[in-house]
């Protein structure tokens, strides 16, 4: 890259000049309570136990971290009471636009008095830092109790309690205070030493993501997330219940998996796995992963794949009906009217059949339960083959063909190969793509190039998923390419900015420019 194009010498002088003024005590930060480190073209808050902030909170301890902030449990001296503290990261406290959103948010939140929903107490911000209050819960979540569980999953019957509080929970914010939580998941759920369900972060946490992922440009909570969004949230539509419901469906089938319906891939083609595949049944995940369990009820399995539904009217149309599907609680909307009855709780199980090496030959399902697999027939002699076989038993011909990517051998017409995972009939049009993407870089068309990135995302998720393959290590390429090629590009104005921040005597605007301005010339120095 042509890194000279970049003036180093002006951002070396902005940098010594806010470096040196913010150091030398020209910032103070206006609460007294805060406590700023300074370091060479940067600054940050530190936090420790017994620090007083706010003018009301003691801090005890931390207790959480992560791309949206950290978390400390406090006391609030004017109450008399523990809380928990989230702390906004830097850049969202910063943000006028973010703290007005997130002042929003808190104040709809706390409209949500439910025992099994974390309390909203209060936003809380100063000349140096933001925060939530709210309720703090001696517990841990359903991520951290999954991994305590045999073969790291929960029973049906281990569940159930749990499964009715968040039910309660979800359908009186979604009937009643008529608010979405919108990042439901395992992580988000707090359950305590005798049992109670706490459902953490209802309707700020995806605002306090989306304002992390557009003031850092990282994303924030975002791969911890995307296995439970909806297609609909994918989308950018408008927040509906029906999301919680697909969260509810896709936590719940983790918990009793091990994994969500879709885990696999980056996050495109996690992406293009929610909008566009079927999940597996929780049977055949369990099988693909090699776990096994109690068995599941029907009812469980049924429920948890219509709450997967691609279109959100396929779904339960409230968690209390979802609750009524599983057979723990009284029908709900339409479902009541259309079964005519209330469900009762069914002791049908599925049973997960056993590969025969693991049982010394005798099969987990009678073989009257084993369906036939369906065969093809052979191109050449026209006589029925099954579908695993690579050659005719009849006539002997080839029944496979080479993978494009990977030349692993595979049954003509197979989707995916078994050898790469790539999906076969998109390589030629993928390899297409990424030369005209190659061609716009080396021509410097760069915003061309970032809208054939995009567009190639939808067939990047047709790649393999091990980062091996070919076109996936040349598509990585442009990207890192087109990266570095746009940061060039926008430093020079960035520096502008750090100097009039200078001029203007915004010191810690100042050093904030400088210290990424910096992080990017150290990006760009790094051999690809």
């Amino acid at each position: 890259m042509a890194s000279e194009q970049v003036d180093r010498d002006a951002t070396q002088r902005v940098a010594e000049s806010a470096a040196g003024v913010v150091s030398s005590g020209g910032a103070r930060p206006a609460d007294p309570d805060a406590t700023l480190r300074v370091a060479p073209l940067a600054f940050e808050l530190v936090l420790s136990g017994g620090q007083r902030v706010f003018g009301r909170y003691t801090l005890e301890a931390e207790i959480g971290r992560g791309g949206m902030g950290v978390v400390w449990r406090a006391r609030d001296e004017e109450l008399g009471e523990t809380v928990a503290l989230k702390f906004l990261p830097a850049a969202v406290a910063r943000d006028a636009v973010a703290v007005e959103e997130l002042k929003d948010e808190t104040r709809r939140a706390r409209r949500l008095t439910h025992p099994n929903i974390v309390r909203i107490h209060d936003f809380v911000r100063d000349a140096a830092m933001a925060a939530v209050s709210m309720e703090y819960v001696d517990g841990q979540t359903l991520s951290v109790l999954r991994l305590g569980q045999p073969a790291r999953m929960f029973s049906e019957r281990t569940l159930e309690p749990l499964v009715k509080q968040i039910c309660g929970a979800l359908d009186y914010a979604h009937t009643q205070a008529k608010i979405v939580h919108r990042d439901l998941k395992p992580a988000n759920v707090l359950v305590t030493k005798d049992g109670a369900v706490k459902i953490t972060d209802f309707g700020i946490a995806r605002s306090l993501t989306e304002s992390t992922t557009r003031l850092t440009g990282k994303s924030g909570d975002t791969s911890g997330t995307l296995p439970y969004m909806s297609p609909q949230q994918l989308a950018g539509e408008k927040p509906m219940a029906a999301d919680d419901i697909y969260a509810l469906g896709s936590t719940l089938y983790e918990l009793l998996t091990t994994k969500p319906p879709f885990h696999r891939g980056n996050p495109y083609s996690l992406m293009m796995q929610i909008r566009e595949k079927t999940p597996l049944s929780l049977v055949e995940q369990r099988a693909e992963l090699e776990v096994t369990g109690e068995p599941i009820p029907l009812a469980w399995v049924r429920t948890i794949l219509a709450c997967l539904a691609k279109e959100a009217g396929g779904r339960p149309s409230s968690a209390g009906e979802a609750l009524a599907r599983l057979g723990l609680g009284p029908p709900a909307g339409d479902f009541a009217e259309e079964s005519g009855h209330v469900p009762r709780r069914t002791d049908e199980r599925i049973k997960i059949e056993i590969p025969a090496e693991l049982t010394g030959g005798a099969s987990a399902v009678p073989p009257a339960t084993v369906l036939e697999v369906a065969g093809t027939r052979c191109p050449s002699c026209g006589k029925a083959t099954r579908e695993t076989s690579r050659h005719c038993p009849h006539c002997g011909k080839d029944l496979t063909e080479a993978c494009p990517e990977c030349g692993g051998r595979n049954r003509a017409g197979t989707q995916f190969c078994e050898e790469c995972g790539v999906e076969i009939s998109a390589v030629p049009k993928i390899a297409a793509e990424i030369e005209l993407l190659q061609a716009m870089l080396e021509g410097g068309a760069l915003d061309e190039a970032r809208a054939a990135l995009s567009a190639l995302a939808v067939l990047a998720a047709k790649l393999p998923r091990d980062g091996k393959s070919g076109l996936g290590l040349r598509l990585a390429d442009a990207k890192q390419r087109l990266d570095k090629a746009e940061e060039e590009r926008r430093l020079p104005e960035a520096i502008r900015r750090a100097e009039r921040f200078l001029a203007e005597g915004s010191l810690g605007e100042a050093a904030h420019e400088v210290r990424d301005i910096t992080a990017a010339m150290d990006r760009l120095s790094t051999p690809r």
